[in-house]
């Protein structure tokens, strides 16, 4: 049986650093775009049969923020400067033979790039739209479906984001769009898919409950289900888990599955402000919450 006190959680998968240095073609440099399934281009409906809960709002701890609509523009932009900073770049190495490094952003489980692939790469740096896209697209299916979006310090260390049922918050660690956008857009939906196993279950606060997507075995999601966070997860933890690890890279699915399982709360819209600058205002997430973009470092240990 799930345990109610568990939270589950995002780790940064192994291979997340801001990227690897080497001569170019060596087998250090590895990488490559992450293939995405095309974002559905059709607008967000939602069926289901089960009934909405009063959407009670949770009490926020101190050291959370709450993610509104007018707090995306300074979200975006910590995006933006993320991305800036992933760009895959030529440097040259000093000392005797020379040549030249390419530091990039590599993705887990990717094939090794020649030479000339990492040249064109470095010539023309992946845009991210689709990534955009989705990321505004959940953040305002995740509030229409009742979901509470805050920025803050997981509870459970070493997470980088965690759904927790009880309370129908998915919490965010502040410095998680440091990474970029490929990463956020990845870490956003694979909570995202954990609450429509929240909702399959007929309520939103219900803990969640495999949907049974498939659930391929890898040496990577090998590697991430054997990380310390999920040390003392029960096997019906583990279960949904892998299944969410398994499928969070496409990017479609989850506003997918959220629409097909989850019910929008009378009164909540979603609408987002993505688009807008971000200011100083009222109502303007503070810098302070939203901290200036540092490197991402190694992954938990």
């Amino acid at each position: 049986m799930i345990r109610t006190a568990y939270r589950f959680a995002w780790r940064c998968p192994a291979g997340c650093p801001e990227g690897a240095r080497g001569g170019v073609g060596a087998a250090a440099l590895a990488g490559s775009l992450l293939a995405l399934a095309p974002l559905l281009a059709a607008g967000l409906g939602f069926s289901g049969s089960w009934l909405p809960l009063a959407a009670a709002a949770p009490v926020l701890r101190p050291q959370d923020a709450a993610l509104t609509p007018s707090h995306e523009p300074l979200l975006f932009r910590q995006l933006d400067q993320g991305d800036q900073r992933g760009r895959p770049r030529i440097t040259p190495i000093p000392g005797p033979g020379g040549g030249v490094a390419i530091t990039y952003l590599k993705e887990p489980g990717e094939a090794p790039l020649t030479a000339s692939q990492l040249r064109r790469l470095v010539a023309n740096p992946p845009q991210y739209d689709r990534e955009r896209a989705v990321i505004t697209a959940l953040l305002q299916t995740l509030r229409r479906v009742g979901v509470t979006l805050v920025l803050g310090p997981p509870r459970k260390s070493g997470a980088l984001a965690e759904w927790e049922p009880k309370t129908a918050v998915l919490r965010i660690r502040p410095d998680a769009a440091n990474r970029g956008s490929r990463s956020f857009a990845r870490m956003l939906n694979h909570e995202a898919i954990h609450v429509a196993q929240s909702c399959s279950t007929g309520q939103l606060r219900a803990m969640p409950k495999p949907l049974g997507l498939p659930k391929p075995t890898s040496a990577v999601l090998d590697r991430q289900l054997s990380h310390p966070v999920y040390a003392k997860a029960s096997p019906s933890e583990r279960i949904v888990e892998q299944e969410a690890y398994a499928n969070h890279n496409q990017l479609d699915l989850s506003l997918q599955l959220l629409r097909r399982h989850c019910r929008p709360v009378a009164g909540q819209t979603g609408a987002s402000e993505s688009g807008k600058r971000a200011g100083s205002g009222p109502g303007r997430l503070p810098l302070s919450r939203l901290p200036n973009p540092a490197p991402a470092g190694p992954p938990p240990r």
